[in-house]
């Protein structure tokens, strides 16, 4: 690779934070929600020293880690680690979307963090590595890595994750033409590395002249700095509306554009991310045994509002990462 540093940023929020819960409330157009299923999606597992755990003794080529917070952090982050940029919305976020409570809005700005190098890999708080990993399954020849596999989105709720979707999409078919897409890079959307079924998904879409969608999954991602430069130049007005949402909203993009774009350029490389990675959930009993098992390199463990087996999930994880890292006191 010619610029073979990346970095990974990690994005956390600590839900119980008072004073985040007062400015939070400050600005809710729906008061009642304070305390609902949404603000679940902020609260703190305790999980997040082992995705740090996992970092260090899975992918010591990692530059630095950035930890992006509105200003809060738990204690035992070790904020002199050489390491570790801890970054606040406010050095990097424009002062017209702040103070934000809409993750979109936080992520689709990372481009812009000081010092961020042009390759990184974004992980949730609920991401982990399981095995050791290698630069190359999420960067080649300088090409994040990918899979390409067109899929017919269906909601199936009124949930505010299918218009985003569908948003996203909405982007790449204004500025891309799909079947030229596809002509000039047929052989990274029709790959072996996908298997049967992605193939025969991709081969069958082609007849449409519009992307209906794509397969995602819910694990670590890589990006390039000058994809979301790129995207942000000729795209501005819809990212800059989605970004003035102090919360999410069906109008609003997600970072998943900045993949799809990537998608419609043949700017990637191929890759089977199902062999990779699995995800799961808080409440599943199936949790533990992925933490103990090795058997992949990446999981997602999210909260889905059941806790029931976060103490079984601790455990594994105390199991399988007993050792403090560098990023602890």
């Amino acid at each position: 690779m010619k610029n073979k540093k990346i970095d990974i940023v990690i994005t956390w929020v600590d839900g119980s934070d008072p004073n985040w819960l007062k400015e939070k409330s400050k600005f809710s157009p729906d008061k009642k929600q304070i305390g609902s299923f949404e603000d679940k999606r902020f609260e703190d597992n305790s999980l997040l020293k082992y995705l740090f755990r996992s970092i260090e003794e899975n992918a010591p080529w990692v530059n630095n880690v950035y930890f992006v917070t509105c200003g809060h952090y738990p204690e035992w982050l070790n904020l002199s680690c050489p390491n570790l940029k801890f970054i606040k919305h406010s050095d990097f976020i424009p002062k017209e979307y702040l103070p934000t409570f809409n993750s979109n809005s936080i992520i689709l700005n990372l481009h812009r963090l000081p010092g961020l190098s042009e390759k990184f890999i974004y992980f949730n708080d609920d991401f982990f590595l399981l095995n050791k990993t290698e630069p190359e399954i999420f960067f080649k020849k300088d090409e994040p890595c990918y899979m390409a596999v067109e899929d017919i989105t269906v909601a199936t709720s009124n949930d505010v994750f299918w218009h985003m979707m569908m948003n996203n999409v909405r982007i790449i078919n204004k500025n891309f033409n799909k079947k030229a897409c596809k002509k000039h890079n047929h052989c990274k959307w029709v790959n072996i590395k996908y298997g049967l079924k992605n193939n025969i998904k991709n081969i069958s879409l082609s007849r449409f002249t519009k992307f209906a969608g794509f397969y995602d999954s819910h694990l670590p991602s890589p990006y390039l700095k000058s994809t979301f430069e790129e995207v942000w130049e000729k795209n501005f007005e819809d990212l800059n509306n989605t970004c003035l949402n102090k919360f999410r909203t069906n109008n609003d993009l997600t970072e998943w554009t900045m993949k799809y774009w990537c998608y419609a350029q043949g700017n990637f490389s191929p890759i089977n991310t199902d062999k990779l990675g699995i995800y799961t959930s808080e409440g599943s009993s199936s949790a533990s045994k992925l933490i103990l098992n090795k058997k992949y390199k990446l999981l997602c463990i999210n909260d889905d509002g059941n806790n029931s087996q976060l103490k079984n999930i601790i455990e594994a994880f105390e199991k399988r990462y007993p050792n403090k890292s560098k990023f602890e006191k």
